[in-house]
């Protein structure tokens, strides 16, 4: 997703989750008005999510993740 600085990808947040979801919306040239009302939703939602707010709602993160062609994995975290 090319967010993190280090460039390996890593969403680490919350913010980091909405920056690259804004990223990804913004490459496929959607509003989030449009993007919005792809998803049944109001642009203010989804720019809650854009934002980094810990309190947006899980089921639309992955609405925005399938309609914008991205999926979320887990992996263990290298140890240190």
């Amino acid at each position: 997703m090319e967010i993190d600085t280090s460039g390996s990808g890593r969403i680490r947040d919350v913010s980091m989750l909405g920056r690259a979801l804004a990223e990804h919306r913004r490459r496929r040239g959607l509003t989030q008005a449009r993007l919005a009302a792809v998803l049944g939703t109001h642009a203010p939602m989804l720019s809650h999510i854009e934002q980094g707010h810990a309190t947006a709602q899980l089921d639309l993160v992955f609405q925005m993740l399938r309609e914008l062609g991205l999926e979320l994995q887990v992996v263990e975290q290298c140890s240190r």
